[in-house]
């Protein structure tokens, strides 16, 4: 009975790893929770969008490692003595192959939870940054409203620049065009 208890037990803390905190994981959630665009915001829900997300990842974990070690930690957070979180059962599997993936990466017998939780989040900030900064980049001209058009239009003629003399010929002759 008590070996069943035993892993039970074990079962248990891989359904629900709870881990001693600290500031790092109180800054990434910080972060996590700035530009994360889900609805759904606690520390659970994030962190199985972190193991979707840290699916591909494999070989790169000393990349994340590395960034993880730059992280700045914003003043004034508050730091809960212990955290918690309880992994959805369609994504055990992948989190326990996210863990063994990591020590292979990071050549380590065993990735302490505390740990695993950090390079975790902090690779789901770093899709979450990429994701915000892809939005931005992915504008091309049919997205452009009537007023951005002005807005532009004028910028380009006020500045004048000789740089942007073909582009204003460019428009003249469209306009011309348009006219006729």
């Amino acid at each position: 009975m008590i070996i069943g208890g035993s892993i039970k037990l074990e079962k248990q803390q891989q359904l629900s790893p709870s881990w001693k905190s600290g500031k790092k994981h109180s800054a990434l959630e910080f972060y996590i929770k700035e530009i994360d665009p889900e609805q759904e915001m606690s520390r659970t829900s994030f962190t199985n969008r972190a193991i979707v997300a840290g699916e591909n990842v494999q070989e790169e974990w000393k990349t994340v490692r590395d960034e993880l070690a730059k992280l700045k930690i914003p003043q004034g957070i508050s730091t809960p003595t212990a955290m918690q979180i309880n992994v959805e059962e369609a994504n055990r599997p992948l989190f326990d192959k996210i863990k063994a993936d990591m020590a292979c990466s990071l050549g380590l017998n065993v990735v302490q939870t505390q740990y695993m939780m950090q390079l975790l989040w902090m690779n789901y900030l770093l899709y979450l940054q990429q994701k915000v900064q892809q939005v931005g980049i992915k504008k091309d001209a049919s997205d452009l409203s009537g007023p951005d058009m002005v807005k532009r239009l004028v910028q380009i003629l006020l500045l004048d620049r000789e740089s942007d003399a073909p582009i204003i010929e460019r428009i003249k002759s469209n306009l011309k065009e348009w006219e006729g």
